[in-house]
């Protein structure tokens, strides 16, 4: 089966194989460029990979694309393990001041997806939601630790009833 490069075929096929992995086997080359292009353009090209890799099909796939989508979990993964331990930076430096706080967007998603896809998502930036009596020293103190650590956070005030 060959498709389009750029047109509608290959985001129809990226979907199918999304939803249906083991349909990846039956990809010619083109098409394989195809989805890999398509699929890197909308950011799973790490999910394709974990679905393949989920349903047991990742071995059956040819070596190049096989070696495309193994290395977009591997990033992936690492990505997810460091939103994670920002995460937990930020947890331990509100924490120590009684700011609670909320994981918001991507972070909470990688956080929460570990547990059921894999660590197959990126999360670029940690959102935190805290109390808005106290958002302007959570944001104080997590720009200290941003200093120190290495931190990309924004600090959303939230009401108090986020925190019930």
């Amino acid at each position: 089966m060959s498709v389009d490069l750029r047109g509608p075929a290959a985001a129809t096929t990226l979907v199918e194989a999304i939803r249906n992995p083991s349909s990846l086997v039956r990809l010619d080359a083109t098409s394989w460029e195809g989805v890999l292009s398509c699929a890197r353009r909308n950011a799973v090209l790490a999910y394709l990979g974990e679905r393949a890799w989920s349903q047991g099909v990742i071995d059956e796939l040819p070596e190049v694309p096989r070696d495309s989508l193994l290395s977009a979990r591997v990033s992936a993964a690492r990505l997810a393990q460091l939103a994670r331990w920002e995460l937990d930076r930020a947890r331990r430096v509100l924490h120590a001041v009684e700011i609670p706080m909320i994981a918001l967007k991507g972070v909470a998603m990688t956080w929460l997806m570990q547990f059921l896809v894999g660590n197959a998502l990126i999360a670029t930036v940690l959102g935190l939601a805290t109390p808005s009596r106290v958002a302007s020293d959570a944001s104080r103190n997590l720009s200290s630790a941003v200093h120190m650590n290495g931190l990309f956070t924004t600090v959303q005030p939230c009401s108090a009833a986020c925190f019930r």
